[in-house]
């Protein structure tokens, strides 16, 4: 049985053998749902790597199943003078959002973090000088179990990653130094006891939800998940995959696995 197409027809499905390129996303004209899910193939790297062109942050992956994109997400930081290195990202009047699945995680020695341009949410969360783990996160949730390490979930539709690092006292010292970013929970739950490796990393995984509009999303069978926060509805969806596989966002939609249906 032929395998079930990702891409619209004559479209280039991936960019190098790495990276696939599902519709909606898609290379060149006619090939992606709009401007907004257009993806850049740089072929002259080695090996190939995957932009996404509206908001100019490469691509690791991309899942419709997971409804997801896999983005190579900044690491800033943050002097004691409070000077910042590293870009913020700012995703809105775009399709993306930062997906939940996400941690906001702050590294430093009595550090408060808390994510910026994001009301009315508050995000967050305090770390100290302590040996052992003591950290203070504002949504109850912690997943950093390092000294000097803390961090917090994040709340549906954040459009914005511009964070602010202070010291919670003169504890923190002249020479110290902050990070902080947005990380897959699932990168950092494997990687958070190897944390002394961040900063010298260029980029951590971080997860994108994306809102398609205008979809047939009638189609059967297909399950679909939506989200609507009063400003926009967001679909992802994907096959029954016990039974069926395909990519639903295509006029082809699902088709039955061999043996199954």
């Amino acid at each position: 049985m032929a395998v079930a197409p990702i891409a619209r027809p004559n479209c280039l499905d991936s960019c190098g053998q790495n990276i696939s390129i599902p519709f909606p996303f898609g290379i060149g004209t006619g090939c992606y749902l709009d401007k907004q899910f257009e993806i850049e193939c740089n072929q002259t790297a080695k090996p190939p790597r995957a932009y996404i062109r509206s908001i100019k942050l490469e691509v690791v992956n991309i899942s419709v199943d997971r409804g997801a994109a896999i983005v190579k997400g900044p690491i800033i930081s943050f002097n004691s003078s409070g000077r910042q290195a590293g870009l913020p990202v700012n995703l809105t009047g775009t399709p993306f959002i930062f997906s939940y699945r996400n941690v906001f995680v702050a590294m430093g020695c009595n550090t408060r973090a808390v994510m910026t341009d994001i009301q009315p949410y508050l995000i967050g969360c305090e770390s100290t000088c302590k040996d052992q783990s003591a950290n203070v996160n504002l949504l109850g949730t912690d997943f950093c179990s390092g000294k000097n390490c803390c961090a917090s979930s994040i709340s549906s539709f954040v459009q914005v990653f511009n964070p602010r690092l202070e010291a919670l006292d003169d504890n923190q010292g002249k020479n110290g130094r902050w990070w902080a970013f947005l990380a897959s929970d699932e990168w950092f739950t494997s990687n958070k006891t190897d944390s002394l490796a961040v900063p010298y990393m260029d980029y951590v995984p971080m997860e994108l939800f994306w809102i398609a509009s205008n979809l047939d999303l009638e189609k059967s069978p297909v399950h679909c998940e939506l989200r609507n926060d009063n400003r926009s509805l967001a679909a992802g969806c994907h096959c029954y995959m016990d039974s069926y596989e395909g990519n639903p966002y295509l006029k082809s939609g699902c088709t039955a696995r061999k043996g199954k249906g």
